[in-house]
């Protein structure tokens, strides 16, 4: 195997089970990443690219999907090939948030609603870097949730923003129906005294 691969999936396979049968999600794909290497799986909307890369860290939800044939297999830095479908729930978070990982697709749902997000976005860092210091960790910490509240605080400034835009264009439809209903008064009076005019001419 070569040296500069990363990630090798080869004949991967993930079904969920239905009522009365089990419907493949991910049928018999094969693909290798390499270091350094970017790839796109391209398809169409439930072809099966989200439960792909799901798969590939072990997160198919284990009371309806399961992996049922295929190797996934990871090379660290040694060139030592793990095949993550044969690891356990504990062995692979050695792997899962440090090695490997995956950003979401939907980011409202990507967290725990029941867990503090300090929590969820510290806890890869404390789970794999246990050689940190309290000092070290502080700044990480600090560093996450600044971003967090950054983002929130776009997310404000962004509704807040349309809010405003909305009510100026509320304010000026008003003034539009006002101005055009007085426009059209004005062009009623015109064409009565236009009728006068002309029946006073045919007097």
């Amino acid at each position: 195997m070569s040296k500069d691969i990363l990630l090798a999936v080869n004949n991967l396979t993930t079904e969920f089970s239905m009522a009365e049968s089990s419907k493949k999600a991910v049928d018999n794909i094969s693909f290798t990443l390499r270091r350094g290497e970017t790839i796109g799986i391209v398809g169409e909307s439930g072809s099966g690219k989200s439960i792909t890369s799901l798969s590939a860290i072990k997160l198919i939800p284990g009371n309806s999907g399961k992996i049922t044939s295929g190797e996934i297999n990871y090379f660290d830095e040694n060139n030592t090939a793990v095949n993550f479908v044969n690891l356990n729930e504990k062995e692979m978070q050695k792997y899962r948030g440090n090695d490997i990982a995956m950003i979401f697709q939907e980011p409202m749902t990507a967290m725990n609603p029941v867990m503090k997000c300090g929590e969820q976005v510290t806890e890869a860092i404390l789970l794999h870097q246990k050689n940190l210091t309290n000092q070290k960790i502080f700044s990480i910490i600090a560093e996450k949730v600044f971003l967090l509240l950054l983002n929130f605080i776009k997310a404000v400034f962004y509704y807040f923003l349309l809010i405003i835009l909305m009510t100026l264009r509320g304010l000026f439809l008003l003034l539009h129906k006002i101005f055009l209903k007085k426009k059209l008064r004005k062009t009623f009076i015109s064409f009565s005294d236009l009728h006068i005019n002309l029946q006073n001419i045919k007097k």
